[in-house]
């Protein structure tokens, strides 16, 4: 988990607050889902329950590739 806090975190065009869990945040994004959002956070082994806040750019490159 990187030490930079991130207000405002943009994945493919969206902005989505970074107070936000991560796997919320990825639900704003059209067309994910709750089960979609799961599946691509499970890939990536990424701590569902962490605040999208707390991303990393390589973790945020690696969301939006999928």
């Amino acid at each position: 988990m990187t030490a930079e806090y991130q207000y405002i975190v943009r994945i493919v065009g969206n902005d989505i607050p970074g107070e936000k869990k991560i796997i919320v945040g990825l639900t704003q994004i059209r067309g994910v889902g709750y089960m979609f959002a799961n599946t691509i956070l499970n890939v990536l082994k990424i701590n569902p329950d962490q605040r999208i806040g707390y991303l990393s750019p390589e973790q945020i490159n690696s969301i939006e590739s999928i």
